[in-house]
């Protein structure tokens, strides 16, 4: 594979770097998006070609439009490799917060996906036609299973934390151990939370 450049070979290395049109026309590249998407593949370029222009000065005095195809693959499988994949839990934590919390048995999957692969009346009362109110689905099977007066499901732990600090709380003191001043799902922190609702919070006890 020659070198495919955009630009005259004056002084500027960056002159040289390939154009994307010309890279999306390489036959590896062409692999890459065959067996990727273009999407994905193009961003790739992108981001490659981007961090070739900001640098300072090239080793080669020739930039080989092979060696930008190199880092772009290298670019997609680093991309590959930080995506979800099936795991093995071994920490001994169940519910491991890192490892997608608790497993779903496999019949609720299957009666799930079930559903997944079509319309379903979420929100659509089907007596009358009428848009309704998902949580009046949910709310009936929370009661049942926890023999509470009225239920209803957040999105995470902190919207749910505030909204019971502000319905039981609000305006009042809340206690809490200062081994539980923690972050609720890596950047909600406690106290923040806390002073959100409006309530008042009081440390007791140790760290550790």
């Amino acid at each position: 594979m020659g070198s495919n450049v955009s630009g005259e070979a004056d002084g500027d290395t960056r002159s040289r770097i390939p154009a994307v049109s010309a890279l999306l026309d390489d036959p590896s590249v062409r692999a890459l998006i065959e067996e990727h998407s273009r999407p994905l593949v193009l961003a790739a370029i992108q981001d490659v070609l981007a961090r070739l222009r900001v640098g300072s000065a090239f080793a080669n005095p020739v930039l080989d439009s092979t060696l930008v195809v190199e880092q772009v693959r290298r670019a997609i499988e680093n991309e590959e490799r930080n995506r979800v994949r099936r795991a093995i839990n071994a920490t001994g934590i169940l519910l491991h917060t890192g490892l997608g919390r608790s497993v779903l048995p496999e019949r609720v999957v299957d009666s799930m996906l079930a559903d997944l692969k079509g319309y379903v009346t979420l929100a659509v009362d089907r007596r009358t036609g009428r848009r309704s109110d998902r949580h009046e689905r949910v709310e009936p099977l929370l009661q049942e299973l926890t023999g509470a007066e009225a239920a209803t499901v957040v999105n995470n732990n902190a919207a749910a934390t505030v909204l019971v600090l502000a319905a039981l709380a609000a305006g009042k003191e809340t206690i809490v151990s200062r081994g539980q001043l923690i972050e609720i799902g890596g950047s909600f922190r406690l106290p923040d939370v806390m002073a959100a609702s409006g309530t008042r919070m009081v440390e007791v006890g140790t760290t550790n």
